[in-house]
């Protein structure tokens, strides 16, 4: 079953990741991910999305979705 759904992530077009709470540092990324940040997975993962966002989307990334309202819950 992991490998299914890991291939959903992989292969879905929207960018998708998995970061460490605390650090913010990518755990995993998907193909839309490095498409859009034009970076290999590889560098990707030894970064955080400090390093490619916007101080501000970062920051907002960075509280507690329950803390956040609905529709800044994301990144578009």
């Amino acid at each position: 079953p992991t490998d299914g759904y890991r291939s959903l992530f992989d292969g879905h077009p929207a960018p998708i990741w998995v970061v460490e709470e605390e650090s913010l540092r990518f755990v995993a990324v998907n193909d839309a991910v490095v498409r859009k940040f034009g970076y290999a997975r590889e560098e990707l993962l030894g970064m955080t999305l400090r390093d490619v966002l916007p101080e501000e989307d970062a920051a907002r990334l960075a509280r507690p979705p329950e803390e956040l309202p609905p529709d800044e819950r994301t990144v578009a």
